[in-house]
Formats: structure tokens, C-alpha cells, sequence
């Protein structure tokens, strides 16, 4: 799960790096245009990401039988002795 949040994060912050290099342009006499709203965007899209994160709930609920099992048969699946290493009675 750690290696999901990463890539999104990556290709989170290159999209708005590219974004911001095609919003961002250079005037006539050498000034930057439109950097302000670069920052607009960049704060909105900062007060969006508060506000789903705040929509997060953790859930306290135990496993089912069947996402028991189908732990059991993973770890069986993985053993190469043959042996199981997780027991019904473990969970």
C-alpha cells in the first residue's frame, strides 16, 4: 500500500509541474505571467486535499471468515515446504 501512495504522489506533483510549466509563460520584456494563478490553483488544490482527508474514516471492524481464508491460502500457497503457516486457530 505504501508503493500505491507513492506513485500517486509522483504523478501527482509531475502533473502539476507540467501543469504549471503550460500555465506559466514569459512576457515580451522578460517577466513571468501568470505565476499568481499557478498559485491559486496550487492553494485550492491544497484546501481540496484537507478537506477529502478529513472525509477518511477509519473503520474498526474484524477480518470475515472468508478474508481469513483466503489469508490461510496465501500463506499456504507461498509455503514451499508444503506446510501450512498460518492456522484457522491463529486468526
Amino acid at each position: 500500500m505504501i508503493s500505491v501512495n507513492s506513485s500517486v504522489q509522483h504523478i501527482a506533483s509531475g502533473l502539476g509541474a507540467s501543469l504549471g510549466g503550460f500555465l506559466i509563460t514569459e512576457s515580451a520584456d522578460g517577466k513571468m505571467e501568470h505565476f499568481g494563478t499557478v498559485g491559486w490553483i496550487a492553494a485550492t488544490a491544497t484546501l481540496v486535499s484537507l478537506w477529502l482527508a478529513g472525509r477518511i474514516r477509519v473503520m474498526d471492524q474484524a477480518p470475515t471468515s472468508a478474508e481469513k481464508m483466503s489469508l490461510i491460502a496465501a500463506a499456504e500457497a507461498s509455503a514451499d515446504v508444503g506446510e501450512p503457516l498460518l492456522d484457522a486457530g491463529d486468526m
